[in-house]
């Protein structure tokens, strides 16, 4: 197996474990917390990382659009 097919493959066995311990404890408010752990990023770094990049695109678009 190539580097990238085993990835994959790891990555669809964490998200499977995730969604049976999702469905076992019926808590879906953690579901995105718990995939982003499966994958390795921190879920509120990426949230604010996105939040900062919209913002930092609508503030460009409005200084664009002017008085």
């Amino acid at each position: 197996m190539n580097d990238a097919h085993e990835l994959s493959h790891s990555l669809r066995l964490r998200l499977r474990v995730i969604w049976r311990d999702v469905k076992k404890k019926e808590n879906f408010e953690c579901l995105s917390h718990l995939i982003f752990d499966a994958l390795g990023l921190d879920f509120e770094v990426t949230m604010r990382s996105a939040v900062g990049i919209a913002w930092y695109y609508k503030y460009k678009e409005v200084l664009n659009a002017g008085p």
